[in-house]
């Protein structure tokens, strides 16, 4: 090397030395292979040496703290060993002439020779007192936040860097986690914490950290794994940003308090309060809480419903008069201090069962049932007044049916007594005068037709009550056919004729001229026909009329009577279909009746799938009933009789009449030999079967409530007999049901005829029987 090189590189060190020192860097650089040493002035003065000072390795060595002496020493000979790394970064403290200590960071390189053999070791050293003793001072502060971490009755948890690493964790935190600190300590948060991942709190710390804005939440949920299952918990919390000595964020803390148990045990509160709203609110009962000042906290629904309009929640008592709610008894509205939630707030009184009327919403009336009862704490004070509405609108609309069904009934037993008693009194009348007099053809003959009048009332009366009956047990069954309506009317008409001949009405009947076809019972719609009839002749004064009108609809058949009579109120108009109902109750009317007419009407047309309806402008002003059936679609062909058989003339019978009235018997059996049969009778059951095996007569006519053997019984032991297999067995009885003629038929009777006797249908019987042999 020239000696101008050597002059140019010293004067590079030179510059070099110059700008280290300047950045308070010494220097220094030891050939391993000379042994000599360079020191920079810097250098040594960070060892408490001048700078002129000639000193070795060793005097620098001697110069290191004693505490560090030995691995310092240590980690220079690593740094030169061949297994090094050969180079080296190390801090530790040196010793001032004056005692105090410095803080100084040596970092060194060595250099190697083709061999690998150390030749050189060169190096910088810097003070660094200052930042050890700050950082000193940062893990001081540390300590005694972590101390504090420790102490703390709250959960606390320091997170640092972006990556959120747990660096701090007090017990409460950990324990909250459900981790030991070696599980979390020093790793990522949400390695630490998978399954809170998904759950939002990674982009609400990023938040804090990016922004340096505290967050704060209340209740938030969180799903941890602990004790090897996941939990829902529930926390507050604060998320902090932690900032570090340069006042850059460097992570973020966090205090949090567990508060799960508190939630979930409001939770359960607030499904039981949930549970007993809903609970009252399906209540069949209107449900008021209130304060004791009178403030309203709880209205169910069913109050609502009751009132049909919505309750104002009151803040006092006095506003309580705003309740429509009404004395039954005087129609006036109970005063605030009558009320029984007043009553109860103001006296602690528990009220039972008072009864009042509502004005609903809609206008309408209704009932309630009220009950009222305080509810007191432990010490006897009042917390709440519950008050319990009951609707009793349907019982006492069921009341008043009752009432007003009682005073029908009253009403029907005094006009049955009544009406029973009008033909009874002519029948009486008649049998007197037959017995007082002398019985000339002509005045028996106006007696017997005068008494057949009376009885046909009679029984007319008696078989709309049995019709009323079996209707009303759905016992009453129609014989379905197709049916000419026209016919029908024909044949309505003609039945009542005498009625309308003796009655002085005129009767109008508009038929049409085309068939109108029914599926219907022919005799039921006669009945029908016929009851309207003599409904219109009852009320319609003489010399009045009455138009009976059949129409074809498009796919019903209209039927109308109409009269000019005493009319019906408008009110009446639905109630003159209910049982017992009728248009004239008072003493002065002249036709006579038990309101069970129209009540048959109605309910044989519902049976056949129509309907009836009742007209009328007003009292006086006549009325019409209208009758809708619904058409069959095409007519049947009529069947042609191939043989018609003819009714033989009857000739005596040998007759056997077993009832256990005497009166019945005898005049039934005179009524039979009058007709030319042989007689016998028995008021017994065992008497009619031993005079039955005797005689053997063709014909028994039996009745069926007797006592001790009834006829039922009469009949099986009868058709148990050899000789009694033939005999024609009629029921002769007042037990007319369906049910009563299907016990007949199963104990052996061949027909079932009621009290009072059909002359017509009995001969009718008895023509079937074979001539005499």
């Amino acid at each position: 090397m020239t000696g101008e090189e050597q002059e140019f590189i010293a004067a590079e060190n030179e510059r070099l030395t110059f700008a280290l020192e300047a950045a308070g860097v010494g220097t220094w650089d030891y050939d391993l292979q000379t042994g000599q040493a360079q020191w920079s002035s810097l250098c040594k003065q960070f060892f408490g040496l001048p700078p002129d000072a000639q000193v070795t390795a060793t005097d620098l060595l001697a110069r290191v703290h004693s505490d560090d002496r030995a691995w310092v020493d240590q980690a220079n000979r690593q740094a030169l060993s061949p297994d090094g790394t050969g180079q080296h970064r190390i801090t530790y403290r040196t010793m001032n002439p004056d005692g105090t200590l410095r803080w100084v960071e040596a970092k060194g390189k060595t250099v190697r020779n083709a061999q690998g053999k150390a030749i050189r070791f060169s190096g910088i050293v810097q003070d660094v007192t200052q930042t050890v003793t700050a950082n000193q001072k940062i893990e001081q502060v540390q300590w005694q936040v972590l101390a504090s971490f420790e102490q703390a009755p709250v959960a606390m948890a320091l997170f640092s860097g972006p990556q959120f690493v747990i660096t701090m964790a007090n017990d409460r935190v950990l324990e909250y986690w459900g981790r030991v600190r070696e599980q979390v300590l020093n790793k990522p948060l949400f390695d630490a914490l998978p399954e809170i991942r998904q759950q939002g709190y990674e982009e609400l710390l990023t938040g804090v950290y990016t922004t340096g804005k505290r967050f704060v939440a209340k209740e938030l949920s969180v799903i941890l794994e602990r004790k090897g299952k996941l939990e829902r918990t529930y926390i507050d919390f604060v998320y902090e940003p932690f900032y570090g000595v340069d006042s850059a964020i460097t992570g973020v803390s966090v205090v949090c308090i567990e508060i799960t148990d508190q939630v979930l045990a409001r939770q359960k509160m607030d499904d039981e309060q949930n549970r007993l709203t809903t609970i009252l609110n399906e209540m069949p009962v209107g449900v008021l809480i209130a304060r004791p000042v009178g403030e309203l906290i709880f209205i169910n629904q069913q109050v609502e419903r009751i009132f049909r309009q919505p309750i104002p929640k009151s803040r006092h008592i006095e506003a309580y008069e705003q309740w429509p709610l009404f004395n039954p008894l005087t129609g006036e509205p109970f005063t605030v201090a009558e009320l029984p939630m007043t009553r109860t707030l103001r006296s602690r009184e528990v009220v039972t069962g008072v009864e009042m009327k509502l004005r609903r919403g809609d206008g309408s009336w209704g009932y309630v049932s009220v009950n009222s009862v305080p509810v007191l704490d432990n010490d006897g004070q009042l917390l709440y007044g519950v008050l319990a509405f009951v609707d009793i609108t349907e019982r006492k609309q069921a009341e008043a049916a009752v009432i007003e069904a009682d005073r029908r009934k009253g009403e029907f037993l005094a006009t049955l007594a009544h009406e029973l008693r009008n033909p009874l009194a002519p029948i009486r009348n008649t049998l007197q005068i037959l017995r007082l007099t002398d019985q000339t053809k002509q005045l028996v003959s106006a007696a017997v037709e005068l008494m057949s009048r009376q009885v046909d009332q009679l029984v007319r009366m008696v078989d709309d009550l049995l019709d009323v009956s079996r209707i009303g047990q759905r016992k009453l069954g129609l014989r379905l056919e197709r049916v000419e309506l026209n016919q029908v009317v024909r044949q309505a008409v003609d039945a009542n004729s005498m009625l309308f001949e003796q009655s002085d009405r005129e009767l109008t009947v508009s038929i049409p001229i085309s068939p109108v076809y029914l599926q219907a019972d022919a005799t039921r719609l006669t009945q029908v026909i016929s009851n309207l009839l003599n409904n219109a002749v009852k009320f319609t004064p003489q010399g009045g009329h009455i138009w009976l009108l059949v129409e074809r609809l498009e796919t019903e058949a209209l039927l109308s009577v109409r009269d000019t009579g005493i009319g019906i109120a408008a009110e009446q108009l639905e109630a003159i279909f209910e049982m017992f109902v009728q248009a004239d109750t008072s003493l002065e009317r002249s036709q006579s009746g038990l309101g069970l007419g129209l009540t048959l009407v109605r309910q044989l047309v519902s049976l056949h799938g129509g309907r009836v309806e009742a007209h009328s402008n007003g009292p006086q002003q006549g009325s019409e009933f209208r009758v809708f059936l619904p058409l069959s679609v095409e007519p049947v062909p009529t069947r042609q009789s191939g043989s018609a058989s003819l009714e033989r003339p009857i000739t005596g019978r040998r007759i056997l009449v077993i009832d256990d009235n005497p009166d019945a018997t005898t005049t039934l059996a005179m009524l039979l030999k009058v007709k030319g049969h042989q007689v016998t009778t028995r008021n017994d059951g065992r008497e009619g079967i031993a005079a039955a095996e005797c005689e053997r007569p063709e014909v028994i006519v039996l009745d069926i409530g007797m006592p001790n053997l009834n006829g039922y019984e009469v009949c099986r032991l009868i058709r148990g007999q050899p000789w009694g297999q033939s005999m024609l067995i009629i029921a002769l009885t007042g037990f007319g049901f369906d049910e009563d003629r299907r016990l007949s038929k199963e104990a052996g009777f061949d027909a079932h005829l009621v009290k009072p006797l059909d002359l017509a249908a009995l001969t009718q019987l008895l023509s079937t029987l074979p001539d005499n042999q």
